[in-house]
């Protein structure tokens, strides 16, 4: 099985998850500029400024192919990106990635060993969150669709240029960059210990796209029964329908509405019914 072949090599893991009402804690370095270069990898002053460059984004090559991978790692390098090492196996392919830890990884689809390059990538998949971008001579709808799988960063088809490559390359970090930012921002919002309620808008209409277990216990019910509704606010009719309403609290329920169905900041203290009846503030 490759999961035995691949066990004593597999890494730690780079992901983490959070325990119930805690904070999700996710270390992240700041991306440096795209082809940014410094000899040897290293800091480096920058225009005798005495501020030390970034360092170069770091890709692992895995291709068995060994006059391809030497032409890739060429290509990358001139591009202003440090290539790490190569790997022509799943097996090295795990070891090099856990000996220099690289922000992208080309990956060659049809590798040698017990794994191709779409399980190497499954498995590096469980261990950490980097971008991968897959190379291939083919384009058949059977490996796309086994690749697609996978969530690769992109798909590059041989033969392809410099242009391509840098493109590829620099759009699945950035894309990367993205979504670690909206996974820390989904941890920070899902453990906040507020109701929060997400809302989209489909046309003239507005739908809850999101509630946090704040939210769920504030108002009861689970998160996933308030998916698909109208917002909470505006499902209320009127505020004769708030607990204990008083004269105050219409116009603090009629400006939030107004807010949210013309999308501009509002804000008022009005107590909300839960599923139960219970008012809540």
């Amino acid at each position: 099985m490759l999961d035995d072949v691949l066990s004593a090599l597999a890494p730690a893991s780079d992901k983490t998850s959070a325990a119930p009402g805690t904070m999700e804690a996710v270390a992240t370095s700041s991306s440096p500029p795209f082809g940014s270069s410094s000899a040897g990898g290293g800091a480096q002053s920058s225009g005798g400024t005495g501020r030390a460059s970034p360092p170069r984004r770091r890709v692992l090559i895995v291709e068995d192919e060994a006059l391809i991978a030497l032409d890739l790692e060429r290509r990358v390098t001139r591009m202003g990106f440090e290539v790490v090492g190569t790997a022509d196996n799943c097996v090295e392919a795990f070891e090099v990635f856990q000996a220099t830890r690289p922000d992208l990884v080309l990956m060659d689809i049809f590798i040698r060993g017990p794994a191709d390059g779409i399980q190497t990538a499954r498995e590096l998949g469980k261990v950490s969150d980097v971008p991968v971008i897959f190379i291939n001579a083919f384009a058949d709808s059977d490996t796309v669709g086994r690749a697609a799988e996978v969530s690769p960063y992109g798909y590059l088809l041989k033969p392809f240029d410099d242009n391509t490559l840098a493109a590829t390359v620099r759009v699945a970090l950035e894309r990367h960059a993205a979504d670690t930012r909206l996974r820390l921002l989904s941890a920070a919002v899902d453990s906040a210990q507020v109701g929060i309620e997400l809302i989209a808008l489909r046309g003239t209409a507005r739908e809850t796209v999101f509630v946090n277990e704040a939210f769920a216990a504030l108002h009861g019910g689970t998160r996933e029964a308030w998916i698909g509704k109208p917002p909470t606010l505006l499902a209320l009719p009127d505020a004769a329908s708030l607990p204990g309403s008083a004269a105050g609290e219409h116009q603090g329920l009629q400006r939030l509405q107004e807010g949210i169905r013309n999308v501009h900041p509002a804000s008022a203290t009005i107590p909300l019914p839960r599923t139960d009846g219970e008012a809540r503030f």
